[in-house]
């Protein structure tokens, strides 16, 4: 089986994240924040009341899903801040904690200028446009904004970063590959490792999703079996990654049924010791 450095490989794919991760109790105290989130709030509020230190409330949200969550669901809800009255797209999901516990995952989006942009482009159309005209055009535009957010939110992608004590304290590898595995299955991203044989170790259940191409047949085939991009552009791809360890672009992947489609990804590459074997994996993640 292969041994990842949870560690390591966490925090590379937490990088790729576009927006805000934290992870808080049942009695909503704060465990863990990502850098993004500590600037946004000005200060790392590990141990405060997330209410309290994200929101400057005195009592829990008003859309506060905890009874859901630790009720075992995966909940998805806009709200807006009374903080600073920004919108936001926010995922929470239950992870189970090596002593037992469950931990509430939230992950974070900025859908601000995504509402502000559907405001105007109503506004604007209201203005100009005559009913049967403009009502083709606002649907067309409107369609458009949506793919963008679809775009975004596929960047949820990529998911979390549990804390480095939390990891440091699990006991046994193949509890941290099942806890692995279970935060890389909740993200809304696709995520494909491959080693650096271009041999597919690992796709999380999003990207089974998207290209219909179930784990067990993926798993173990050839990077350029799941890719419709040619070896050319790939090279150009490898090149980037030499120097900068990351590369954004668009890769075109094969589905299971029907044509292939093009998909913005995040490339990145991360080196773990196996045996005490320097070894390099690059990650995939949809943005």
């Amino acid at each position: 089986m292969m041994q990842f450095n949870e560690s390591n490989i966490l925090k590379a794919i937490f990088s790729s994240f576009p927006g805000y991760i934290y992870i808080s109790s049942r009695d909503y105290r704060i465990q863990y924040m990502n850098q993004r989130l500590i600037e946004r709030t000005g200060y790392d509020a590990t141990g405060e009341l997330c209410y309290r230190a994200l929101h400057g409330l005195d009592n829990e949200c008003a859309h506060c899903m905890n009874d859901r969550v630790f009720h075992g669901e995966t909940v998805e809800y806009e709200t807006t801040s009374p903080r600073d009255s920004r919108m936001f797209r926010m995922t929470s999901t239950p992870v189970s904690n090596m002593d037992g516990t469950i931990s509430k995952l939230t992950l974070i989006i900025d859908m601000t200028e995504y509402h502000d942009a559907l405001e105007e482009l109503y506004r604007e159309r209201e203005r100009s446009r005559t009913i049967t005209e403009g009502q083709t055009v606002l649907w067309e535009e409107h369609h458009q904004l949506e793919l963008q957010v679809e775009e975004k939110t596929a960047g949820l992608s990529q998911v979390i970063q549990w804390l480095d004590e939390n990891i440091r304290q699990k006991e046994a590898a193949s509890s941290k590959v099942e806890v692995l595995s279970q935060v890389l299955d909740a993200s809304p991203a696709a995520i494909v490792i491959i080693n650096a044989g271009g041999i597919i170790e690992y796709v999380n259940d999003r990207y089974s999703q998207i290209t219909g191409f179930m784990k067990n047949v993926i798993i173990g085939q050839t990077l350029m079996d799941c890719l419709e991009t040619t070896m050319g552009e790939l090279q150009g791809v490898r090149e980037r990654l030499v120097t900068d360890k990351q590369w954004d672009g668009v890769l075109e992947f094969r589905a299971s049924e029907g044509p292939g489609f093009e998909m913005k990804t995040r490339v990145n590459t991360v080196t773990v010791k196996n045996q005490n074997k320097p070894e390099t994996y690059y990650i995939i993640t949809s943005i």
